[in-house]
């Protein structure tokens, strides 16, 4: 009787051993992926931002869902946000850099460079979330600068020449239609003029009140580190405009010192400061038209851009702005955005 006893007891022990082995199997073969995606994107959302960046280089099927955690969640809050009506100082500011940097990087985003924008926005979003810190423009020029310039540095997937210029190309074709959004909204922008000339539509474009100077320290500034810090600047200026600041800014980014600001339209006169920005595009008509429709307002910024595949494609950025007083840099910047092929 008692051995029986003692037979059942080894047994039990050994079942409970060999169940608690195969538990520890199964457990150990379970993974984040192996959620469901509401608890899976309630985890990312936990993690403290540091460690995001480990998930995101823990494999490439992590990294996409973190991409679309990450999306998503800024996305809500940013409506919520647009959708608020009436607003305090605060609140209204938060509205009006919202507002700058979704339309800085919706033609980025839903063009498939939406894993570079999550990248960064793991710590600018916290903040915004969680309402830690005071958010300023400074803030959302550098995380645009950062985005921009991590947009320049996307490897091409089939790496060769034919494969690298299409890339190329297509960012720099959404990098114009992005400025061109930007330069749109602001109270003082007017069209001067637009035509045909050997082949190369001229576009002209003026805003008054606008203060933009700039000093390189190298002369052969590279013509990627003009366009992300031009770029950059016009956001920042959008938001000045729309916030109603009237301030003059002196930065520095990277090789270059800048000079920029608006002026308060009750003193504008016609020896106030303006940027004149030309132009000069040789592209198919298909690519024209586009850019047409960005002009008007007319382009659907959920839809995702596509540069044609075309023999001939350049834009090129003249920038002249009036002497700003008291500075002794350049009025004057020239962009080849994308080169002749």
């Amino acid at each position: 009787m008692v051995q029986r006893k003692c037979k059942r007891s080894v047994k039990a022990k050994a079942h409970r051993i060999a169940k608690r082995i195969k538990l520890e199997e199964v457990e150990g073969q379970v993974n984040l992926l192996d959620l469901p995606l509401g608890p899976l994107h309630m985890i990312i959302l936990k993690v403290h931002p540091e460690k995001q960046q480990f998930l995101r280089s823990a494999s490439n099927k992590l990294k996409i869902e973190h991409s679309d955690c990450m999306l998503h969640s800024f996305k809500l809050f940013a409506n919520d946000h647009l959708r608020e009506r009436h607003r305090s100082v605060e609140q209204q500011m938060i509205h009006n850099v919202m507002t700058v940097l979704t339309q800085s990087t919706d033609y980025f985003v839903n063009s498939g460079y939406d894993a570079i924008f999550t990248g960064r926005l793991i710590y600018f979003y916290k903040q915004l979330a969680t309402g830690e810190e005071d958010l300023d423009i400074a803030q959302m020029h550098k995380f645009l600068h950062e985005f921009y310039n991590n947009l320049e540095r996307t490897p091409v997937e089939r790496p060769s020449e034919a494969a690298a210029r299409i890339s190329l190309n297509q960012r720099r074709l959404i990098g114009t239609m992005t400025l061109l959004n930007l330069l749109r909204q602001f109270r003082n922008y007017r069209i001067v003029s637009s035509c045909m000339n050997l082949m190369h539509w001229q576009l002209q474009f003026e805003l008054t009140g606008i203060y933009f100077g700039v000093r390189e320290r190298e002369a052969n500034t590279r013509d990627q580190d003009k366009l992300v810090d031009f770029l950059t600047i016009i956001a920042e200026l959008l938001v000045f405009d729309k916030s109603q600041i009237y301030e003059k800014r002196y930065t520095e980014i990277g090789n270059s010192f800048y000079v920029y600001g608006i002026k308060k339209p009750s003193t504008l006169s016609a020896r106030s400061p303006k940027l004149t920005l030309k132009l000069s595009i040789l592209a198919p008509l298909s690519v024209r038209s586009m850019i047409e429709d960005v002009l008007n307002g007319q382009v659907d910024m959920g839809r995702p851009v596509h540069c044609p595949l075309v023999d001939t494609f350049s834009i090129q950025l003249d920038v002249v702005s009036r002497q700003v007083s008291l500075w002794n840099g350049n009025n004057h910047m020239e962009i080849c955005i994308a080169p002749l092929n």
